[in-house]
């Protein structure tokens, strides 16, 4: 199991585009993150000043990234 305090290292991306704030709990199936990125005014996935549906993707792959390396 890899070190789960350190999570941010399994996002390919840095700073603003890291998108996760936080992995709440995880096990062998599931992965449960909180992120507050979406609300700032600052994140890069906007585009004329609104997130879309669309972005919710990008979240979910950043997820599924961490999930795939703490296991």
């Amino acid at each position: 199991m890899a070190d789960d305090r350190d999570w941010t290292r399994l996002i390919p991306h840095r700073g603003a585009m890291c998108l996760l704030d936080e992995v709440v709990d995880w096990n062998e199936t599931t992965i449960h993150a909180r992120s507050n990125s979406h609300r700032r005014g600052d994140n890069p996935l906007r585009s004329d000043g609104i997130l879309r549906a669309l972005h919710l993707c990008e979240y979910g792959a950043k997820a599924m990234a961490v999930h795939g390396g703490l296991l």
